[in-house]
């Protein structure tokens, strides 16, 4: 049994490790596959979120700002946070405008962004982002040429046109004609906030669940479309190291349940959503991205309210696409019950259909009603903090005046929290900045933190010895004042402990007579508390 110990001292600006490496899915005894790199190291994620929700549909890069950016000063604070990992909004009305016509330009930009991230040690997940299906509807997600709007519009009292009442919106102050989106006639936010049009985004009014039902059913050829963005968007980042994958659809909704009702049933039901019509757009749009990248990862989800796990019956394009496939699930209260309950199902879900999973959005890292980030630890599972920042900025005119319009981003939807002028939000330090090992030089096995005495325990089973490759473990030196205590052991030979005092990183390397196979446990203490 070997043995090393370190003690941490002094505060310190975080150092990227190394370039990042390309990430591929391998399989788990007892457990949803894990990410691991080229050099055999699994990862775990802890990331935030970038998604502006309204033209120009991508964050500000070229300089900071409190509220609308991802510049280098912002990947810069990620790097000191321990953040690696940004689930940036590659919007579909950004990307394809006009039927047909991909922006370039709207896609350089979102290529300047990925740069940066790579450049600070962050990976990125692409998000086709929505709520609520589009700024017809008061959300945002789908571009005006991509909605199939109610056919049956006369019909009383649930049917009418979007919002219902509908003559609350006749008058044109209540509008704006978005030249952007080439004439399209959106409600304004004030007018969405005036009037309540249905539980959370108003997916279930009668016209929103029809667009959606729209999509499902290929009405147009949109699900074609929806599709061909995708391997557009794939075939653009293809072959990039810091591009994990494409989050194919933000929080589903189930579709047309006025005439279907049955599918708003969860799974286990044989008629979920999921099966009914997610399934087969998501089949669409693998076969559609396989055709030009075979590779990239398809993280995706089922309805929000599967709360016993999603209903697929396998990984998109068959089980042979599993090894590439991560389930993604949020956690909200409601309409979820518990983290734990929600992490297990979601594990077992993985563990059924033999992908991957991530807890992919969630507030309640800083919020009272869970412990989301310690249950994921316990399923050795990575999470999403919503969001980075608001990405939403006012334009000019009076407040309360229905005809304001916003001059950067959409607030129609839910948002993050804007910083201080250069400083983030106090929970960034408090309850996202956590000690955890995103690398380790084989498979995780244990991983514990209690954010009130700062203590940390890893337990990881060794896949290689060679002394170049280094398990890692990211420390926030405020929570350890006047330093931190490392020891790690392992089962049989030896291990090193490494810590440079101009980074935030714990490295622990194979030593003498280490084998593969072995279990290294490291304990990480505050300075008189071990």
């Amino acid at each position: 049994m070997g043995k090393a110990l370190q003690i941490i001292t002094g505060l310190s600006i975080f150092v990227a490790t190394t370039a990042l490496s390309p990430i591929h899915l391998e399989p788990r005894q007892g457990r949803p596959h894990a990410f691991v790199d080229a050099e055999g190291r699994e990862i775990i994620f802890h990331g935030t979120s970038a998604v502006v929700k309204g033209p120009p549909w991508y964050p500000e890069h070229t300089q900071f700002s409190p509220d609308i950016s991802t510049s280098k000063e912002d990947f810069e604070w990620m790097e000191r946070l321990g953040i690696n990992f940004l689930r940036l909004g590659v919007m579909w009305p950004g990307t394809e405008p006009l039927r047909g016509q991909y922006n370039e330009t709207y896609l350089d930009q979102i290529d300047a962004i990925i740069t940066m991230a790579g450049a600070h040690g962050v990976y990125v997940m692409l998000d086709a982002h929505q709520d609520g299906f589009s700024e017809f509807f008061c959300g945002e997600g789908f571009p005006h040429w991509a909605v199939k709007r109610n056919e049956e519009r006369w019909y009383q009292p649930l049917r009418q046109p979007f919002p219902a009442p509908f003559d609350k919106f006749e008058n044109e102050s209540c509008f704006y004609n978005e030249e952007k989106m080439f004439g399209a006639r959106f409600p304004t936010r004030q007018a969405c906030d005036s009037h309540k049009h249905g539980p959370s985004f108003g997916e279930s009014t009668f016209e929103a669940a029809q667009a959606y039902q729209g999509l499902w059913d290929n009405w147009n050829g949109t699900r074609d479309a929806f599709a061909a963005m995708w391997a557009k968007v794939a075939a653009r980042f293809k072959g990039r190291p810091e591009v994990v994958g494409l989050n194919i659809f933000n929080e589903p909704f189930a579709g047309d349940f006025y005439h279907h009702p049955t599918i708003m049933l969860p799974w286990p039901s044989p008629t979920n959503a999921d099966r009914v019509n997610l399934q087969p757009t998501y089949d669409r749009v693998n076969a559609a991205v396989r055709a030009v990248d075979e590779e990239t990862l398809l993280f995706i989800a089922g309805v929000t309210w599967g709360d016993l796990g999603s209903g697929f019956t396998a990984a998109p394009g068959g089980s042979s696409y599993s090894n590439r496939t991560v389930m993604t699930y949020h956690y909200y209260k409601p309409p979820q019950f518990t983290a734990a309950e929600q992490v297990n199902s979601h594990t077992r879900e993985a563990q059924r259909l033999q992908t991957a999973a991530l807890m992919s959005e969630t507030e309640a890292i800083w919020s009272p009603y869970g412990n989301i980030t310690e249950a994921c630890d316990d399923a050795l599972q990575g999470w999403v903090d919503w969001g980075w920042k608001s990405f939403v900025r006012e334009g000019p005119g009076d407040a309360s005046s229905v005809s304001q319009y916003y001059a950067w981003g959409a607030p129609k939807t839910g948002h993050g929290e804007d910083w201080d002028g250069h400083n983030p939000p106090a929970y960034y330090t408090t309850d996202l900045a956590r000690t955890y090992a995103p690398r380790v030089v084989g498979s995780h096995k244990r991983m514990r933190f209690n954010a009130t005495t700062a203590a940390f325990e890893l337990q990881y089973q060794v896949g290689s010895v060679d002394p170049e490759l280094a398990s890692e473990i990211f420390v926030l030196p405020e929570r350890y004042p006047g330093g931190a205590v490392v020891m790690a052991v392992a089962s049989s030979g030896n291990v090193t402990v490494e810590y440079d005092e101009s980074d935030q990183w714990v490295r622990v390397r194979a030593a003498g007579g280490l084998q593969v196979g072995a279990t290294v446990t490291v304990h990480v203490t505050r300075k008189g508390e071990h």
